[in-house]
């Protein structure tokens, strides 16, 4: 069942198989950033599916807050560097020319 794995993915049952996955996935995108490292469009897609994956870091506790309808647990400490960083991040993609989509997912 689909909706079990995406809810229990991140339960590990033991930190080993945690670090095997982690380990895995390090060694699965170090081969193929390798084999495809002249690539442009293997580039922009890389850089792409980061940009997407680091905008959307703050969904699930997004979706916690509003589901607990409190943000009781979140620091201002955590929310202010969150937006000074996504700030920084857009200036630098802004005045370095940076692909449109990197620019777009620091906006998020």
């Amino acid at each position: 069942d689909i909706v079990w794995y995406f809810r229990s993915f991140w339960g590990w049952e033991d930190f080993n198989y945690y670090l095997r996955f982690v380990s895995i996935l390090c060694m699965f995108f170090g081969v193929t950033t390798y084999m495809f490292s002249q690539s442009k469009g293997y580039e922009s897609l890389l850089g792409t599916v980061s940009g997407v994956s680091e905008a959307l870091l703050s969904l699930p506790q997004c979706i916690r807050n509003f589901q607990r309808k409190s943000t009781k647990g979140v620091t201002i400490v955590l929310v202010a560097f969150w937006v000074f960083g996504d700030a920084f991040k857009m200036y630098y993609f802004y005045s370095e020319n940076g692909p449109l989509q990197l620019f777009l997912c620091s906006t998020f």
